[in-house]
């Protein structure tokens, strides 16, 4: 008789904290969905720089000497395509690194 006593005086209260708890769970599945998002979000976005990256050396053939590690450097200088290409490169592992 205890347990229903008590209910029926305070059932506004009970139903206060159910709802409140509900909404909070339902706001913690929102944060956890979103933020699930936004990392498949940033790993696409990620994989097209990737992409765009290495697509601009094969249509410039002449930046694949940045690969060769036999490349005489004292025969001909870095271009200025390959330096800006290897701080692309430096640039893009940074931040797939921060993700």
């Amino acid at each position: 008789m205890g347990l229903s006593n008590w209910i029926g005086h305070n059932w506004f209260s009970l139903g206060q904290t159910v709802v409140l708890a509900g909404a909070l769970s339902l706001i913690a599945l929102g944060l956890f969905l979103e933020t699930r998002a936004r990392r498949v979000g940033n790993l696409i976005q990620l994989t097209q720089a990737h992409r765009d990256l290495w697509e601009r050396m094969y249509s410039q053939p002449e930046l694949s000497r940045i690969l060769d590690p036999s490349a005489n450097l004292t025969q001909s200088a870095i271009t200025s395509d390959e330096e800006v290409f290897v701080i692309f490169l430096i640039l893009h592992l940074i931040l797939s690194d921060a993700c």
